[in-house]
């Protein structure tokens, strides 16, 4: 039962976390193009911080906390497929610093990414997502 329940909070968790992926890069690109058009972003901000700090990175910790908690019961940690999810959760890791950073950057006026560089950056979660999902569902009965 309680490996049960430790799934359900890991995969809220990762639900939350993954919801934050992709809506903070849409607010960072909303606030690219009002910038450009000479419009005020300071509602934009508010909101892109206030996600990334009340639901993106405690739902990360939460996630991982949780995650490893269920590999260590489930004894996955000598599993291949889990070796190969790691590295997508390490990708998923560094992204949201990396947003958080560009966040930061972005409410002390400098844009460094374009409009067009950062929908590219918004998809790079849903990918990683694919494959996760790959790697826990498919792979393990291959």
């Amino acid at each position: 039962m309680t490996l049960v329940i430790i799934k359900a909070l890991h995969l809220f968790a990762a639900f939350a976390w993954m919801a934050g992926l992709w809506y903070y890069p849409r607010l960072l690109i909303y606030q690219r193009e009002q910038y450009d058009q000479g419009q005020k972003i300071v509602l934009l901000q508010i909101m892109a911080r206030r996600l990334m700090s009340a639901i993106l990175m405690p739902a990360m910790m939460f996630s991982l906390v949780f995650g490893f908690w269920l590999a260590i019961m489930g004894g996955y940690f000598s599993e291949g497929w889990f070796h190969a999810k790691l590295l997508c959760i390490a990708i998923l890791v560094a992204l949201s610093i990396y947003f958080a950073v560009l966040g930061r950057k972005m409410r002390n006026g400098v844009f460094p990414l374009s409009s067009k560089q950062l929908r590219y950056l918004n998809e790079i979660p849903t990918v990683i997502l694919f494959a996760i999902l790959f790697f826990v569902v498919v792979y393990p009965m291959l």
